[in-house]
């Protein structure tokens, strides 16, 4: 009887068996087994070949650790560059689990911080140089050459990794300072060309107006307004002093009759056009051509030819195209404010997911234009990645192709858990 039980009892690996195993596939000591093949078929390969089975209790740790490492290296995220470095600490994972499953209950468990480190690094949107990857690829090999069953390999790595964060967040900071600096400054500079624009539209659009006006416009006098306003702001004197050009000879009439008494103003007028002609940021050389028309505009002699005069449009002062393509109809459509909406509700400093074809990117947004109508998106570098105009973020909410995630998202290895949860 005792023979027959023998016969039917299986003989199951022991624990310092399987261990030595993983201890061979952690150090790739292990010639003829199939780095492709199941994580399962791999521990086997490596366990003395006596004809003994692994308990069930095992097989499970082992079925849980690949189908965790699947679900994190599957994760649309992340990076193919950081996935090798993940995917290398699979069996050191399996041994800590093989002993102790505190792994799946402590968030703190320094195994599973190290991966959400790693994982932090290399969500997709990161561009890590070569060194720092080469960092990275050191601290991992570390845990495969040093790690045996105590965990303090995991701390040195974490505070390795740490480090490189640091970096990389410090590195952040700078950039989308720069990124904002840069908004800031784009967007003074569109605010300054809007108020010249309708400064000009108030003051000449649809009138006549003498010829060497629009000329002057034309050949650097828009421009000089607006690097003015900029660097003096719209009410100093000397900005309201070329303001007060644009609106003097705008009233000026074909009929000379009518101009007594803007003429009186002639003098100083020519005086500040000479100021501003030495001042004009550009196109100095054609604006000083203009100035024998606008003395004789100006101060004309007795028995001068009069001034050309010309009819110029309600609204002949337009935004920049980049600046203007907005749809006002989407924006004003009734089934689609609620969108709108929600576009504006995001932050300075919010973090959304951004699916494009095949390519899933975490970003934050930056920047916001005033009235919401430009959002600026960086990457976890603090490089400017997109910019949207706020019908276009409302398109991307509606669609699900942004999505917007918090900074109490759940960490790289609970998502995976879960994600294992759900296949099941």
């Amino acid at each position: 009887t005792s023979a027959a039980e023998a016969l039917i009892t299986p003989c199951y690996y022991a624990a310092e068996n399987v261990v030595e195993g993983l201890n061979k596939l952690q150090g790739n000591s292990t010639d003829g087994v199939d780095p492709q093949a199941s994580l399962l078929e791999r521990v086997r390969a490596v366990l003395p070949d006596s004809g003994g089975q692994l308990k069930e209790d095992d097989i499970n740790t082992i079925d849980i650790t690949e189908n965790l490492f699947r679900a994190m290296t599957d994760n649309p995220a992340l990076q193919n560059t950081i996935k090798p470095n993940i995917k290398q600490l699979e069996v050191p994972l399996l041994k800590i689990l093989m002993s102790d499953m505190q792994f799946f209950e402590n968030e703190q468990h320094p195994a599973r911080l190290v991966l959400n480190r790693l994982a932090k690094l290399g969500m997709h949107g990161s561009q890590l140089n070569k060194a720092t990857e080469e960092n990275i690829k050191h601290l991992v090999e570390r845990v495969s050459t040093e790690f045996d069953q105590d965990t303090g390999v995991f701390d040195e790595v974490l505070e390795g990794l740490d480090q490189i964060l640091g970096k990389q967040q410090e590195i952040a900071h700078r950039n989308t300072k720069r990124v904002v600096e840069s908004c800031e400054g784009l967007q003074a500079i569109e605010k300054a060309k809007s108020e010249v624009r309708a400064l000009i539209n108030k003051h000449c659009g649809g009138k006549w107006v003498p010829r060497v006006l629009i000329a002057l416009l034309d050949q650097g006098w828009r421009e000089l307004l607006v690097f003015t306003m900029l660097r003096d702001g719209e009410q100093s004197s000397i900005y309201k002093g070329y303001a007060r050009v644009v609106e003097t000879l705008s009233l000026l009439s074909p009929k000379a009759e009518n101009n007594t008494e803007h003429l009186k103003q002639g003098a100083g007028l020519l005086k500040v056009i000479e100021v501003g002609i030495k001042e004009a940021p550009t196109g100095k050389s054609q604006l000083t051509k203009l100035l024998p028309g606008l003395r004789q505009l100006l101060e004309p002699e007795f028995g001068s030819p009069a001034p050309d005069f010309i009819e110029v449009a309600e609204d002949m002062e337009t935004p920049d195209a980049a600046f203007s393509s907005i749809d006002d109809a989407k924006i004003q459509n009734k089934a689609f404010a609620r969108w709108i909406k929600r576009a504006r509700r995001l932050k300075v400093g919010d973090r959304v997911e951004f699916s494009d074809n095949d390519e899933v990117l975490q970003i934050r947004l930056a920047w916001l234009g005033d009235g919401h109508q430009s959002f600026v998106f960086v990457n976890h570098q603090g490089m400017k990645v997109i910019q949207f105009k706020l019908d276009e973020v409302a398109t991307h909410l509606q669609a699900g192709s942004v999505r917007c995630i918090s900074d109490s998202d759940q960490p790289f290895v609970d998502q995976s858990l879960d994600k294992i949860v759900q296949s099941m």
